[in-house]
């Protein structure tokens, strides 16, 4: 596919739709500035919903970015749709590990809450991930984290 040329329909993955609250602006995944914004939407992608329904080899293709870029776009993308968690901690929940919503069903809400404590306290120390948390999510965020996926992940 040459670079510019918009994704057809056919070649998107059939989801359940997110409620409008969790479908962000591209923008709002962190990395993705004016730049990668334009070389998306010319793909035909303006939503973290449309970015993470299409195949990253297309939109590689189409875009000319990193399939290594799109993949943690994606990734975040998916995690948009739990509620409760976006923005501040998709980021956060993948840099830990845990790429996709069906991932984040798995989890012990207990376990994640140390998980993301130590996380936190060890990014404090060391230099390379920027990632802007602000507090610590509670048990209970955590569980409202987990249910939600857990939903997402029955629907599909």
């Amino acid at each position: 596919m040459a670079k510019g040329k918009k994704l057809t329909e056919e070649k998107k993955v059939e989801t359940k739709a997110p409620e409008p609250a969790q479908v962000q602006n591209i923008m709002e995944i962190e990395g993705i500035g004016p730049e990668l914004k334009n070389d998306l939407k010319k793909a035909g992608i303006a939503t973290t919903e449309d970015l993470r329904k299409v195949s990253l080899v297309e939109v590689a293709e189409a875009s000319g970015i990193s399939p290594k870029i799109l993949y943690k776009a994606q990734c975040i993308a998916d995690l948009f749709r739990v509620k409760r968690a976006a923005q501040e901690y998709t980021e956060l929940l993948f840099e830990m590990g845990i790429e996709t919503v069906k991932e984040l069903s798995k989890q012990n809400a207990g376990e994640l809450v140390r998980k993301v404590e130590r996380f936190t306290k060890e990014t404090k120390k060391k230099p390379g991930w920027h990632g802007d948390v602000k507090k610590v999510p509670t048990a209970q965020d955590v569980e409202a984290w987990i249910t939600s996926a857990k939903e997402l992940v029955k629907k599909s």
